[in-house]
């Protein structure tokens, strides 16, 4: 069961990076925005453990910044140190090659989540993922005292959960409008913390799916998933965008029903996949290293249009150094493919070595 439960959320996570890769890469944008970030902290927040950390928000707070912040680093670092390579090779236009002082400056720099590198711009959602779930420690714990108080005070300890339960929801509230406030009125917080607050209800909705022990897979089907992506069409053709990176495109508190609708989408969508052999594994594993392909696709995708331009013999850098694509009509679906997959490799070639190296030093004891 906790196998079955793992895969279906890998795939969740799969069909949201997959989302992200064709977001940037064709003209279907518009409708996996509704969904393809929002995903990632919907998953995130489905996953907390209010037994282990109701009591210890900080402890949560440190478990999520130790599981995305190195990676973080790590991945900043190696587009910093591929940052000459780049602009030698033409995958960067109109930026100047690194010196040793630059390259040290912008590695110092990523410690403190300021990414230098266009190439890591689908990184941004970091600090806002930080954010966003130690919120929701914090506002469990909160609430967790309130309710505790009050059923003392009143002697009655049954309406401990409810008065919890209440004072979450007032609170989600209050975020919620406040990021509402933020992003319709183009007011930015460093590190994009106004979207914290707004993305912030959808992990008090996974939190309470979680809290009520809700199996999600028994209430999503194929009819769901066309009944969800038939709104989502709709909706886009009747002009409503979401993008919560640099331009906010909101329109106010719709952008919670687009949100939870395409949230539904996705979900129900991973159950037709869950059932489909070779495929699921295809998305769970996609899904399982999809920090990898947040990380490194916008690399590989600027790195084929630099070898398609070499094969047509194109050799103007306007052209093949256009962003986000330079070839979307001809090399969409290789985009998708290799931007998917290829970054999956590194990481997957990293714990290959670690295996071996681990197998190398058993030996060597013996």
């Amino acid at each position: 069961m906790n196998q079955l439960r793992d895969e279906y959320w890998d795939i969740v996570k799969g069909i949201g990076i997959v989302s992200i890769v064709i977001g940037h890469t064709c003209s279907f944008g518009a409708y996996v925005y509704t969904y393809h970030l929002v995903i990632f902290f919907f998953v995130g927040a489905f996953f907390y453990s209010e037994r282990k950390y109701k009591k210890a928000p900080f402890d949560y707070v440190g478990k999520v910044l130790k599981g995305v912040y190195f990676r973080y680093v790590l991945y900043t670092w190696l587009l910093i140190l591929l940052h000459n390579f780049s602009v030698r090779f033409g995958l960067y236009q109109g930026m100047g090659y690194y010196t040793v002082k630059d390259i040290l400056c912008a590695m110092g720099n990523a410690l403190t989540f300021q990414n230098p590198e266009l190439f890591g711009g689908a990184l941004w959602f970091v600090p806002v993922y930080l954010v966003v779930l130690s919120l929701l420690a914090i506002i469990v714990y909160i609430s967790q005292a309130i309710g505790d108080f009050i059923a003392t005070c009143v002697k009655a300890e049954e309406v401990q959960g409810k008065v919890q339960e209440i004072c979450i929801l007032f609170l989600t509230i209050v975020i919620g409008g406040l990021g509402v406030f933020f992003n319709t009125n183009h007011l930015e917080l460093s590190y994009n913390i106004h979207t914290s607050f707004l993305v912030f209800p959808l992990c008090v909705l996974a939190y309470f799916i979680n809290r009520k022990q809700l199996d999600i897979k028994k209430y999503v089907n194929v009819i769901l998933t066309s009944i969800c992506g038939s709104i989502l069409i709709i909706l886009v053709k009747c002009g409503y965008r979401i993008e919560l990176s640099q331009e906010q495109i909101i329109n106010g508190y719709m952008f919670y029903f687009i949100s939870v609708v395409g949230i539904v989408f996705c979900l129900s969508l991973a159950k037709i996949i869950l059932r489909i052999k070779k495929i699921n594994f295809i998305f769970a594993l996609l899904g399982r290293y999809s920090f990898s392909i947040m990380a490194l696709h916008f690399f590989v995708i600027k790195f084929i249009d630099r070898v398609y331009a070499w094969i047509i013999g194109e050799k103007n850098p306007v052209i093949f150094g256009r962003w986000v694509t330079a070839y979307s009509e001809k090399l969409w679906i290789i985009y998708i493919l290799l931007g998917s997959i290829v970054p999956v490799f590194l990481p997957l070639f990293v714990k290959y070595i670690k295996k071996w190296l681990l197998h190398i030093l058993e030996r060597a004891k013996v």
